[in-house]
């Protein structure tokens, strides 16, 4: 009879920064260049300088996160400063989706919900990393 060995697939702890940091810089550079557009595809009451300022936020979030990946320690601190972002992004993603989710398209919804799903999923990423990337040096 043969014995399987018990094997854990895990992925390297820097992969949730690189995709965050990519991601982040992308959108954010797009989000803000078509702004004015994603808040008439959302259909909200919000006017489209919310969505320019989250389009810069996400970018040097974005240089942030793939500094993260890159560094050779990782410091307590910036993790629990990247995991609390990413829990307010969740958060406010579920916020506005509850308070003006009457009011936007269903392009709106799938976009609002579609973005604060991902976060959740780089956050999880993020967690199960997290001890790794802390004992790193």
């Amino acid at each position: 009879m043969v014995a399987l060995a018990h094997s854990t697939l895990r992925p390297d702890p820097r992969f949730a920064y690189w995709l965050d940091g990519i991601v982040s810089m992308i959108m954010g550079a797009a989000v803000a260049l078509l702004s004015a557009q994603v808040t008439t595809m959302i259909g909200w009451s919000l006017p489209s300088g919310f969505i320019l300022a989250v389009g810069v936020f996400l970018m040097p979030w974005g240089v942030f996160n793939i500094r993260t990946a890159r560094a050779r320690r990782t410091y307590r601190a910036a993790l629990v400063f990247h995991l609390f972002v990413d829990v307010t992004w969740v958060v406010g993603s579920a916020t506005l989706l509850v308070v003006y989710g009457a009011t936007m398209t269903g392009h709106g919804l799938v976009f609002v919900a579609a973005q604060g799903l991902a976060v959740a999923g780089v956050l999880v990423l993020k967690l199960a990393g997290a001890r790794a990337m802390l004992s790193r040096a």
